[in-house]
């Protein structure tokens, strides 16, 4: 007896699956059913995934305040984000604070806060006043806003935790006796990082390489020929007209125009201090310096090229020969509110925690851009134990951070609260894998649990 026809044995068949419990495709498997990396059952409750059906939701992730979602798990939306460091059209920007590079030479042309500018500038094209942010082998050579040079810059980190943007250059000076030159022919290249950070503190670190060294230079400010002055230095805005380096108690007046500048000793050791002026509503700028290279001093210096500008230069070669080889310099900006002639305890206590860093075990500071680097062993969680507390704010550099992304914890006595991206801290993860946080400030005596999925603090 025949059976039945082929296409009633496939109907069968179809109407018995129908039937089965086939449970759904979950290549991350059960505890992670959204493939985010944070499984719905983690040991610490705050470290759960609290919807582990949707991928953006996950104690790692930043709440967004313009959708109706809680994306990082809190009980309730994010409000009052601390401000992040954001790219603008020619530079960075944070809360009142903006940093932007020439189109040309890429070096600094502006520094804003609250729309006050910061920098002092002039057109003069020849090589005889300091202007904006520059390097001079005076009387020779200079760079900065206005200079002639064509610089290139690259961004290395792009916030909003961080950014860095690297300028570089490069001018070679031929050998000259009068008009414009030196008694040898050198070249002249610098890779200057300019730092900004979410506590709108600046940080510019120079390196500058002189391939042959040179004992007189002659340029229009000096066309027969002078010992060489080598410099870095940052140019402040007429009304700034009164500066304070540590260990001075008081701020002093810069000098008249066309007056000898303010000689200064060469620190032993890093220093912080603070430019102000006179009328009571501008802002004052803390300042610091780091010699990876020794200097031979300091000067605080008023232009005389039609534009009274105030500059805080520093003299790594004085009317001395300069000799072959890479000078490094680190300096920092920070600039706050007005208030009264001298600067406020809070700024500069912030300054000094750039020249003395507080203690964050196990990390080193690296005083290039102003972070902590963290230098323990590696893991889904790492701690940092801080022996003194942070008030200006901390940028914690954490390598090999996991590519599912980063919480932060907050322990007191043993007991860990997990904190709120974007209002409690700001995180970046950068391509090399480097997890990079802002915290406002740290408590001393807390311990910090930077964890990714699995590192997380005890419950």
């Amino acid at each position: 007896m025949p059976g039945p026809p082929r296409a009633w044995a496939l109907i069968a068949l179809a109407s018995a699956g129908a039937c089965l419990d086939i449970p759904p495709y979950l290549p991350c498997g059960e505890a992670d059913r959204d493939c985010d990396g944070w499984p719905a059952m983690a040991g610490a409750p705050a470290a759960r995934d609290c919807d582990d059906t949707n991928a953006v939701v996950n104690p790692a992730a930043v709440d967004d305040p313009a959708t109706a979602v809680i994306e990082d798990c809190f009980a309730e939306a994010l409000t009052t984000p601390l401000a992040p460091v954001t790219a603008e059209a020619r530079g960075w920007s944070v809360a009142d604070v903006v940093l932007e590079f020439d189109s040309t030479t890429r070096m600094p042309s502006s520094l804003r806060f609250s729309n006050v500018e910061l920098l002092g500038s002039n057109t003069d094209p020849c090589v005889r006043d300091e202007r904006a942010a520059g390097i001079s082998l005076y009387p020779a050579f200079g760079v900065d806003d206005q200079s002639v040079q064509v610089g290139q810059i690259a961004t290395v980190r792009g916030g909003p935790a961080l950014a860095t943007s690297r300028v570089t250059w490069s001018q070679a000076v031929p050998m000259a006796a009068t008009g414009f030159g030196c008694d040898a022919a050198t070249t002249i290249t610098g890779a200057i990082d300019f730092t900004v950070q979410p506590n709108g503190r600046v940080v510019r670190s120079d390196e500058v390489t002189v391939s042959a060294g040179v004992s007189t230079c002659a340029g229009c400010a000096n066309a027969t020929g002078t010992a060489p002055i080598f410099t870095s230095y940052w140019t402040f805005a007429p009304s700034f007209d009164r500066y304070r380096v540590q260990p001075a108690p008081t701020s002093s007046v810069f000098p008249g125009a066309g007056m000898p500048a303010i000689d200064l000793p060469a620190p032993g050791a890093p220093t912080a201090g603070c430019i102000s002026g006179a009328n009571t509503s501008l802002p004052r700028v803390g300042v610091a310096w780091s010699f990876p290279t020794p200097i031979a001093g300091m000067r605080a210096r008023t232009t005389n090229d039609g534009r009274v500008n105030h500059a805080m230069v520093v003299d790594w070669v004085n009317s001395s020969a300069v000799a072959a080889g890479t000078h490094r310099l680190v300096s920092a900006l920070a600039p706050a509110l007005g208030g009264g002639g001298e600067c406020p305890d809070a700024l500069l206590r912030a300054m000094e925690e750039f020249t003395v860093p507080p203690t964050l075990t196990p990390t080193d500071f690296v005083a290039t851009r102003g972070v902590y680097r963290y230098t323990g062993d590696e893991g889904a969680g790492i701690t940092i134990t801080a022996t003194q507390g942070v008030e200006g704010g901390a940028v914690i550099e954490v390598p090999n951070a996991s590519e599912r992304g980063l919480t932060v914890w907050r322990g007191t006595g043993g007991s860990y609260v997990r904190l709120r991206r974007g209002r409690d801290y700001l995180l970046q993860l950068d391509a090399d894998r480097t997890g990079v946080i802002y915290l406002p400030a740290i408590v001393a005596g807390t311990t910090l649990v930077v964890a990714g999925p699995g590192g997380e603090p005890p419950a």
